[in-house]
C-alpha cells in the first residue's frame, strides 16, 4: 500500500510505503537534521543567558551557580571550599557562598607567574622515545623493567625522563647477541626432539631450563635441555611407544588406545609418553585379531 505525504522541509508532495515517513528524500532529512540541531542550540545559549542574568542579581549562590559564574566544575568549586579558598555555610544540606566572599577571592589574588622550564641536561637522562628505538622494545616491557628495578621517570613538561645510567645498566643484556651456540631456538627445538611447541613449553617448565627473552623470541639453554632429555633416557625394550606401534601395526592413537583399554594391556606413564607392554599387546593382536591384524616388518 502505498500513501500521499507532503515533506516537512521543502513541501513536496510525495509517495511512500510508510506512514510515518516525513521527507522526501535523504538531503531534506539532512537538511531538517540540522535545523533542529541549530535550533537546539540557540534555545541553550539563551537559557544559560537567562541562568547568568539570575545568577548576577543572586546575593547567595550555590557551588553549581558558583562554577557557572567562574567557568568552573562543581568538584572544582568545592575543593576551593574544602582547601578554605572560598568561604561558605552550611544550612542543613545545602551550601551557600556569599558573592562578596568570591569577591574577596580575587582582591587577594597571587601574581600569576609562567612555570618555568626545568632545563635538565640531556646527556644524564633519555626520553621514552629514546629508549624504545636504542632497545628496540616497546612500552609495556619498559615500564615493566622499570617496576622491576625500582628504576623511577621524571615528568618533564609533556616528556618523561629516565635515568641513563640505571638505564643502561639494566637494559644491556636486551642488544646483546644470544649466543646459538649455547642456546637452542623454538625452531631448533622442534626440529632435533620432534616436539610440538606446547610441549617444549610444558617441558621447559616441568624441568626448570633455563632461557632467555629477547623482544618476541625465546632462547633455551643446549647444556640444560640436552640433560634434562637424557635423564628421561630411552624407553625401556620391554615396552612400546604409541609411536612404535604406529609404525609396527600402522594404527592411530585411537586405535591404540581401545586395544589398551578394551584388552587391559598394561601400561604406563613416562614422562609425556605412555608405554604399553610389547608382549601383550603382541599376543592381543596374534590371539584375539585373528591375525587380521598383520605387523609390518621394519
Amino acid at each position: 500500500m502505498e500513501f500521499t505525504l507532503y515533506c516537512q522541509w521543502c513541501g513536496t508532495q510525495f509517495r511512500t510505503h510508510k506512514m510515518t515517513a516525513r521527507y522526501c528524500c535523504q538531503r531534506c532529512s539532512k537538511l531538517a537534521y540540522k535545523a533542529r540541531k541549530k535550533t537546539e542550540k540557540i534555545k541553550a545559549f539563551d537559557a544559560s543567558k537567562v541562568k547568568n542574568q539570575t545568577i548576577e542579581n543572586k546575593p547567595f549562590l550555590s557551588p553549581t551557580e558558583v562554577g557557572t559564574l567562574l567557568g568552573l566544575s562543581r568538584a572544582t568549586v568545592y575543593r576551593h571550599l574544602a582547601l578554605g579558598r572560598i568561604k561558605c555555610v552550611r544550612i542543613g544540606c545545602r551550601t551557600r557562598i556569599r558573592r562578596i566572599d568570591i569577591e574577596k577571592v580575587f582582591d587577594k589574588a597571587i601574581v600569576c607567574r609562567k612555570r618555568e622550564k626545568d632545563d635538565r641536561p640531556t646527556e644524564l637522562y633519555y626520553s621514552t622515545k629514546e629508549i624504545l628505538e636504542k632497545f628496540g622494545i616497546e612500552k609495556k616491557t619498559l615500564y615493566r623493567r622499570c617496576r622491576m628495578y625500582g628504576i623511577e621517570k621524571i615528568a618533564d613538561g609533556n616528556r618523561t625522563l629516565y635515568d641513563r645510567a640505571l638505564i643502561d645498566k639494566y637494559f644491556d643484556d636486551l642488544i646483546e647477541d644470544v649466543d646459538l651456540d649455547r642456546y637452542y631456538t623454538m625452531a631448533e627445538v622442534m626440529k632435533r626432539y620432534g616436539m610440538t611447541r606446547s610441549a617444549v613449553t610444558t617441558f621447559v617448565m616441568r624441568n626448570a631450563i633455563p632461557r632467555i627473552k629477547k623482544h618476541h623470541d625465546v632462547y633455551y639453554s643446549r647444556a640444560h635441555f640436552d640433560a634434562a632429555r637424557q635423564k628421561m633416557g630411552g624407553f625401556n625394550p620391554e615396552y612400546y611407544s604409541y609411536a612404535e606401534i604406529k609404525d609396527s601395526y600402522g594404527f592411530n592413537r585411537d586405535q591404540i588406545r581401545y586395544y589398551v583399554n578394551k584388552y587391559q594391556i598394561p601400561h604406563k606413564k613416562q614422562g609425556s609418553f605412555t608405554l604399553v607392554l610389547r608382549s601383550g599387546f603382541d599376543f592381543v593382536m596374534k590371539q584375539h585379531m585373528g591375525g587380521n591384524a598383520v605387523k609390518r616388518e621394519l
